[in-house]
């Protein structure tokens, strides 16, 4: 063992802290895929990184927390901001990609801004919806592993 110890479990992690969790797994994947990370110097951009694609082309990354739902067979993040207000602010044509890092899964998911409703908390189905499901999903089904960074 060495002279620090190992830090105790945290039972009470902030907002923030997960945040930070998330976009730092966001990173260290992005550039093990060969993408080009910038970050902006200060927190006040509505995107959180931006990444250069192998013809030179920047785009500007949202990175966001998943959680699961519908006993595990779905993952849900915010595609929204709040403003003080605790207004919903949509993304669209702020940024060009969300990409999502799920806990759960321990993957990140890389997804256009336009592919999810502005102002909601969309979903991606990591199972097939069981036979006669209906109710809280729409019809258009977004497999998780189609979106795996």
């Amino acid at each position: 063992m060495g002279i620090f110890s190992r830090p105790k479990a945290n039972s009470y992690v902030t907002v923030k802290g997960k945040g930070n969790k998330s976009e730092a797994e966001i990173v260290v994947r992005l550039m093990r895929a060969g993408y080009n990370v910038l970050r902006p110097c200060w927190e006040d951009s509505r995107y959180d990184l931006v990444i250069e694609d192998g013809d030179g082309k920047f785009w500007r990354v949202q990175c966001k927390t998943a959680w699961l739902e519908a006993h595990r067979a779905v993952l849900r993040f915010n595609a929204h901001s709040l403003d003080r207000k605790h207004n919903k602010i949509s993304y669209r044509d702020q940024i060009d990609y969300f990409a999502v890092y799920s806990p759960d899964t321990d993957k990140v998911y890389f997804i256009h801004v336009n592919e999810v409703p502005p102002t909601s908390a969309p979903y991606l189905r990591l199972e097939p919806p069981q036979k006669g499901m209906t109710g809280k999903y729409p019809r258009e089904i977004r497999y998780a592993a189609d979106y795996e960074l």
